[in-house]
């Protein structure tokens, strides 16, 4: 008897699909569930084959680097998210931020982790550093704190055959560009509560500390100091984000001039900012 024939006319039934979707982790069971609920069930289970296939051939050409995080239910939490994110890029209602070169989504079954995907590397190329040197400088940076200035913690890199990416700390906030266009929305009334009330030279002389020693102790510029590039989450707290263009300072390099534009810009970012915010207070009360 010829099994393989045999095999061939076996009828399928639900349960070979059923077989199929519990072979995937429980987020993306749900979804595909959803997906093929109403095909044929010769078609949702060649779609299911197909999907556990590539799943297997990205997983096999895929590089993941933890780094190193004290808090134990945060390593946990993120060791889960990097092993099911490759398959949620995309959805748009968790997108929290979108640039030439990459797109940040927040995850739906974390709310303490987002994920920055590479979306074009021509542009990248132009721009400067690769995802796994933004993140190296991240990790090196995780922990420093400077006038209660810090960046995102840095908490993974993955690369594989289909995309790039790298996970960090979720500020749960907004930039100082996105809240000088628009200082009315009330979705910023919280943190601009607590911003209207500080001082601008002291939010100056606090953020040129922060730079300084930035300079100094971890031997990075960052080359991006615009306000499309500090955060304020809703607690008061600032952030120095994205580092797609610092750089390390090499030894015997002369970084002045790179040292001192870090620091000019951000004294044009923090003056602009503070003038945009007032002016259109003053523009609501007429």
């Amino acid at each position: 008897m010829d099994e393989r024939k045999s095999f061939e006319k076996k009828e399928l039934d639900e349960d070979d699909l059923e077989r199929l979707l519990i072979s995937l982790p429980p987020e993306l069971q749900k979804l595909w569930r959803e997906k093929v609920e109403n095909l044929e069930l010769e078609e949702a289970i060649r779609i299911m084959e197909d999907v556990l296939e590539n799943r297997s051939r990205v997983k096999a050409k895929t590089f993941t680097r933890i780094s190193n995080i004290k808090d134990p239910e945060i390593k946990k939490e993120v060791t889960d998210v990097a092993g099911i994110i490759e398959n949620t890029f995309g959805d748009t209602d968790y997108r929290v931020g979108k640039g030439t070169v990459g797109e940040v989504y927040e995850m739906p079954y974390s709310s303490r982790i987002c994920v920055k995907y590479l979306v074009d590397e021509d542009q990248r190329k132009k721009h400067g550093n690769t995802f796994r040197e933004e993140s190296a400088l991240l990790e090196e940076m995780t922990g420093f704190v400077v006038e209660s200035i810090r960046v995102p913690d840095s908490y993974f890199y993955t690369a594989s055959e289909n995309r790039v990416y790298f996970g960090m700390e979720r500020i749960h906030g907004y930039t100082l560009e996105e809240m000088a266009i628009d200082p009315l929305d009330p979705k910023f009334a919280t943190i601009l509560e607590i911003v209207k009330k500080l001082d601008k030279e002291e939010v100056k002389r606090k953020i040129r500390a922060f730079l300084t020693r930035m300079h100094k102790e971890k031997k990075i510029v960052h080359r991006d100091v615009f306000t499309r590039n500090f955060m304020v989450d809703q607690g008061g707290n600032w952030f120095l984000i994205d580092f797609g263009k610092a750089r390390e300072i090499e030894i015997g390099e002369d970084s002045d001039r790179r040292e001192a534009s870090d620091l000019m810009f951000a004294d044009i970012a923090i003056g602009e900012f503070f003038s945009k915010i007032h002016y259109m207070e003053g523009v609501d009360k007429q």
